[in-house]
């Protein structure tokens, strides 16, 4: 009766070690790159960190079953049973974690050339396109407001004198949510203020304006673990 046997893998510890080595040069910079261009604002030194793990161990599961078809195809059968239980909100967090297993994949497959030049290539895409988006993002505010008033003791039209106070001190408006009640007036909307003193003059005049209001500012790049 024939035993099963395991096949015997061959690898050059050299090679192994010269792959670990521009894996883990490469990983650092995609980390760094995500770390400093990246716009998801909370957790995102946590996925940094993990994101040359995430190479790394692709480079030496590839590094493995690259000789074998049988060990090929338990990989298949072991990743089937694989679930994500982090929630992955953003599409570009997907993204970087897809050049990381690109680059384990190369790197295990012995393709240091494709691995050299296609990182850096694509983080330079990654940056092209964030410069584009940066700009047009700008466009629609980085503060956002939210003010609170009494719709019957404002009677005089609320909505409109706190709209045009709002367009006198900042460079744009993106009005988001209006709530209206039976006595009670709810505005949320992002604003495009430059500076500390815009935004003083823009609390004071709604302050004086509208005294019982109650009034909420938050600058969207204030988040932690940046």
């Amino acid at each position: 009766m024939n035993s099963l046997q395991v096949p015997s893998i061959n690898f050059s510890l050299i090679d192994l070690s010269l792959n670990l080595g521009i894996g883990f040069l490469l990983c650092l910079v995609i980390s760094l790159h995500y770390l400093h261009r990246s716009k998801t604002r909370i957790l995102r030194k946590d996925l940094s960190y993990t994101l040359p793990a995430i190479g790394l161990t692709t480079l030496l599961v590839i590094t493995v079953v690259k000789s074998s078809l049988a060990l090929s195809l338990g990989l298949v059968g072991a990743l089937s049973i694989v679930r994500f239980r982090t929630p992955i909100k953003e599409p570009e967090e997907l993204a970087y974690i897809f050049l990381s297993i690109a680059l384990g994949l190369c790197l295990g497959a012995d393709q240091r050339e494709a691995a050299l030049v296609g990182v850096p290539f694509i983080l330079a895409v990654f940056s092209i396109t964030a410069l584009f988006s940066g700009n047009r993002s700008s466009k629609t505010g980085n503060i956002h407001l939210c003010i609170q008033t009494s719709y019957e003791q404002d009677h005089n039209k609320p909505l409109e004198k706190i709209t045009e106070i709002i367009n006198k001190h900042s460079t744009n408006a993106n009005f988001q949510r209006i709530d209206l009640q039976q006595e009670e007036l709810v505005i949320n909307c992002l604003l495009g203020l430059n500076s500390i003193e815009e935004t003083e003059r823009l609390v004071e005049e709604l302050r004086i304006t509208y005294p019982s209001a109650s009034i909420s500012l938050l600058d969207d790049s204030t988040y932690p673990n940046e």
